[in-house]
Formats: C-alpha cells, sequence, structure tokens
C-alpha cells in the first residue's frame, strides 16, 4: 500500500479500514486514541526496543502514508463540500460581474439556486458532524485545535455551551 497513490479508491478503503481498527480497538474511547496520539508525537523518547521495532516495521513511512490519505479524506467532496461551493460561489460572482444576456441570467439564476440548495442540503452535515465530534479522527481533532488556537477539550465545552444556548432560545 505504501507505493499506493493516497487518492486511490484502494488507498481510500485502506484508511476506512485504519479508522475503523483504530476506533474498535479503542473501544470508541477518544481519550485512549488521544493518548496514542500523544505516544507517537513523543516516539523519540519511546524506549529503545519499542525504537528498533518501529524502524523496523517502518513505522515513519506507514504513517507518513495514513497522513496523505486522511489529507486526500478530508479534502473529498463526500467529507466537506465547502471548496465545491466557493469555486461554485465564484462562479456567480464573475457572472454577476458580466453583462448577462437573457439566457445567461437565467443560467446565473439557476447556478444561484443550486448553491443555496447545496448549501441548505450541508447544514444538516455540518451539524451532524459537529454533534459527532468525539468520534472524529485525531488527525481532524488536531486541525480544528491548530485553526481556533485552542484544545480540543475547551472546543467541545464551547460547542456544548451554544448547543445549549441555541436549545435554551429556540425551545
Amino acid at each position: 500500500m505504501l507505493e499506493e497513490d493516497p487518492a486511490s479508491d484502494k488507498a481510500q478503503a485502506f484508511l476506512d479500514r485504519w479508522l475503523a481498527l483504530g476506533k474498535s480497538t479503542s473501544g470508541g474511547d477518544p481519550e485512549i486514541r488521544a493518548g496514542w496520539m500523544r505516544e507517537w508525537a513523543d516516539r523519540q523518547n519511546s524506549p529503545a526496543l519499542i525504537r528498533k521495532t518501529r524502524a523496523l516495521l517502518g513505522s515513519e513511512r506507514v504513517i507518513k502514508f495514513i497522513s496523505a490519505t486522511m489529507k486526500v479524506h478530508m479534502t473529498r467532496p463526500a467529507m466537506w463540500n465547502f471548496r465545491d461551493y466557493y469555486q461554485v460561489w465564484a462562479q456567480v460572482l464573475q457572472r454577476q460581474e458580466q453583462q448577462l444576456d437573457p439566457p445567461a441570467r437565467v443560467d446565473h439564476l439557476l447556478a444561484r439556486i443550486k448553491l443555496f440548495g447545496n448549501i441548505a442540503a450541508s447544514e444538516e452535515g455540518i451539524t451532524k458532524s459537529w454533534e459527532d465530534r468525539r468520534n472524529w479522527p485525531p488527525i481532524l481533532r488536531r486541525s480544528m485545535a491548530s485553526h481556533l488556537r485552542m484544545d480540543f477539550e475547551t472546543i467541545d465545552k464551547v460547542v456544548e455551551f451554544i448547543g445549549k444556548a441555541v436549545a435554551h432560545r429556540n425551545p
């Protein structure tokens, strides 16, 4: 698999199996998975026997491959459609800047309708994703923590607070 293209269906199927194995091995406990990530991040301080075993197994190459497949996975439209929306939105704005004849105006309107429909449909997916954040793969947790410049536990508490506030406001 290490020579496989990370974007290939075969590599993505491997990633799905890898993530499922990690989840089942940890019993779905995010703290166990977080511990694995902390241990990996501090691997230079592992006992010599473990470092030697990892070197023999090629663990660095394996993790590099898994990271590459995860990056592809996170940018696929089925996972996160934001890039598609931005591209469609850019096309809509570009058309607005042009003088449009009547048929082009119809196309422009249809593109806007499609864009807004896609956004409305994705809102449910985004909400479900946040509700399932405790099952996010470690790379997504780290990425979110990095973007928001806080640890994931704090992010989780903020999201819980916002959820309670919204539920209280809209009973």
